[in-house]
């Protein structure tokens, strides 16, 4: 009896072993996953590499049971990162195409003989190297949003050192060749007349795009500066429309625009106009300024001007179109 079950365990362990085995070899079901190919320099190198054709890569891959589940674990996270001078990639500087399956077939996640990579699409991976080089640029202060300063502005530090592509720097026109602190000031912080403030600065290169291929060190300055007046937005409702005639044209003809009042106008400006407007010291009026070939014309529709606003007052509210309907008046003695 003992040696019966024996006889059995063995068998069936056997069995078991041999199915194992066969489903470890066979061909299964093509594993069809969908990947992002991120291309990496050497580590400690001053090579920056650019991948030019698209990143996600669809791949049709044929092999065993077993090594293709193994295969789907590791490609579960959809990133596969191949690094210069590895699986056959190049390091020299310069434009590549290339098909992309000689670099995946040397790659560490394929090499297996018995994994067979049928499809790669797209096919040709495209890509650039470039040398990294370090370069010192002046810092010069952007605009303030909000704010208006008095007196020079002090950038800490004033030169700053960019890491930038050499092809880059080579195609950089020279009035390109600085950097711009922007301002990061705080939305919810009043800034006073007449006081002091140090801010941090973000830094952008003119003329550069795309910002990722530009990096500083530090990557981002201090600004101190004197505040002369705040920006502030009001918005002002019932603008009257005062109609502008030429001197010669003001008897001749009668001008009928479809909104004499504008419901909502928003001003933005220096903090001290805009409490004049508040406070009704300040009136703002629009302009819809007709010329003698207009009238003659006869034109329908009239965009409200206010260029006679102070300079320091900008309108935020869109363009404002009028219907308008000319007549002219009848000249005496005529029929």
């Amino acid at each position: 009896m003992f040696e019966k079950i024996q006889t059995y365990t063995v068998i069936t362990l056997l069995t078991l072993l041999i199915w194992l085995y066969a489903e470890a070899q066979n061909p299964a079901k093509p594993l069809n996953p969908e990947v992002t190919i991120k291309l990496l320099p050497p580590k400690g190198s001053q090579l920056r590499v650019s991948l030019e054709s698209p990143a996600q890569v669809k791949l049709l891959i044929n092999g065993p049971t077993g090594i293709l589940r193994t295969l789907e674990e590791q490609l579960r996270t959809g990133t596969l990162e191949l690094t210069l001078g590895e699986e056959g990639l190049p390091t020299e500087p310069g434009v590549y195409s290339h098909p992309l399956i000689d670099y995946l077939k040397a790659h560490p996640v394929f090499a297996n003989q018995r994994i067979h990579i049928q499809e790669v699409n797209p096919a040709v991976i495209r890509f650039t190297i470039d040398q990294l080089i370090d370069r010192p640029f002046d810092v010069e202060v952007g605009p303030f949003t909000g704010v208006e300063t008095q007196g020079p502005v002090t950038i800490e530090p004033a030169t700053v050192i960019a890491h930038i592509p050499l092809s880059l720097m080579k195609r950089l026109d020279a009035e390109n060749q600085h950097l711009i602190a922007d301002p990061r000031l705080d939305a919810a912080r009043t800034y006073q007349p007449g006081e002091q403030y140090s801010v941090e600065a973000s830094l952008r290169m003119p003329g550069i795009a795309d910002a990722s291929l530009v990096s500083f060190e530090p990557d981002r300055v201090r600004l101190t500066f004197t505040v002369r007046t705040t920006q502030v937005e009001t918005t002002v409702t019932n603008v009257p429309v005062q109609i502008v005639l030429p001197t010669v044209d003001q008897n001749r003809y009668d001008i009928i625009i479809s909104e004499p009042l504008i419901p909502e106008l928003k001003i933005t400006g220096p903090s001290d106009l805009i409490t004049k407007i508040n406070n009704h010291e300040l009136t703002l009026t629009g302009q819809a300024i007709f010329s003698s070939d207009e009238l003659t014309r006869g034109i329908t529709d009239k965009t409200v001007s206010f260029d006679h606003l102070p300079d320091a007052l900008k309108v935020n509210s869109p363009p404002i179109v009028l219907k308008v309907t000319i007549t002219r008046r009848k000249e005496a003695g005529s029929e």
